[in-house]
């Protein structure tokens, strides 16, 4: 694990479900790993509808030093599942892409 995932809660066996989509595996440990220090144990969680969405196919996309996330392969059922799981949660989660994108650039800087 990275620098920016360093955290000592988080348990090896739950990183990025999909590390078959390689290109945005080190966001996806960054985001759950934060993630999962604020809430893991709490059912109704983001840590649980963040990793239920990447494990069904969802990509973090980065632009301009912030991060968004994106379809993936859940691309037709994804406008319900937002609206449903995330939309209720969108300040979080906000909050949380901003988070993790912080941490990201902080570790290219000091690589």
């Amino acid at each position: 694990m990275s620098e920016a995932t360093d955290t000592k809660s988080y348990p090896s066996q739950r990183l990025d479900p999909r590390d078959d989509l390689i290109d945005d595996c080190a966001e996806w440990e960054c985001l759950l790993a934060t993630q999962y220090a604020r809430d893991a144990h709490d059912p109704f969680g983001l840590y649980g509808v963040l990793l239920g969405f990447r494990a069904e196919g969802a990509r973090l996309v980065r632009e301009r030093g912030r991060l968004r996330l994106e379809a993936g392969e859940l691309a037709e059922e994804y406008p319900a599942l937002r609206s449903v799981y995330l939309a209720p949660r969108r300040a979080e989660l906000t909050a949380l892409l901003a988070t993790v994108a912080d941490k990201l650039t902080n570790e290219r800087i000091a690589s």
